[in-house]
């Protein structure tokens, strides 16, 4: 409450937080004005690999987005650029689907101060390479680097002269007998 003195006549105006009041030549308070809220304003966080892509498989890249303004988001696209070889299988938000195609997600309205945690899956081809995954909103973007996990293939099995599997050396046990046939022959006198 803040009192005002005029001409000996003392007049309280009750004040709410955020308005203001002018009192009139008459001493009868105008209307209150409200400062408006700053807008919504989404900032996206550093996304984080928290499975690494592997060739022919897999990944997934998470990405947390708050909004700093001060009033509640609209619906609001995040636009996705992934490297070559990789792409969007599925989108959610907060657990919940968000998929508009393979490159973009569709976040719902979000509170000041709130955030929403978005989860992409990555699916990879066995020939993907290593690049930087891109988010954008209007006014904010953030990268992060995909090193995609090339495993080394699996040997394949050979097979002796007869066509049966050929014994690796790492089958073999010392507890176990091993024959070995030695064929000689001598010529001449």
């Amino acid at each position: 409450m803040r009192s005002c003195s005029a001409s000996g006549t003392t007049t309280t105006v009750a004040l709410s937080c955020g308005q203001a009041a002018t009192l009139g030549s008459t001493g009868e308070t105008e209307s209150p004005t409200t400062e408006p809220a700053e807008p919504a304003h989404l900032e996206l966080g550093q996304p984080q690999v928290v499975k690494t892509p592997t060739a022919g498989g897999s990944g997934t890249v998470t990405l947390t987005v708050v909004n700093t303004g001060g009033q509640t988001s609209t619906e609001q696209a995040v636009q996705l650029t992934l490297p070559g070889g990789i792409s969007a299988a599925s989108v959610s938000v907060d657990g919940a689907s968000a998929g508009d195609g393979p490159q973009s997600c569709i976040l719902p309205g979000i509170a000041p101060g709130a955030s929403v945690t978005v989860v992409i899956t990555l699916d990879v081809a066995a020939d993907a390479q290593d690049g930087s995954a891109h988010f954008q909103v209007p006014g904010s973007s953030a990268d992060v680097d995909l090193t995609v996990d090339h495993p080394e293939p699996a040997p394949a099995p050979t097979t002796a002269s007869n066509g049966q599997p050929a014994a690796r050396k790492d089958d073999a046990t010392s507890d176990q007998p091993t024959e070995t046939t030695v064929t000689t022959s001598t010529t001449g006198p």
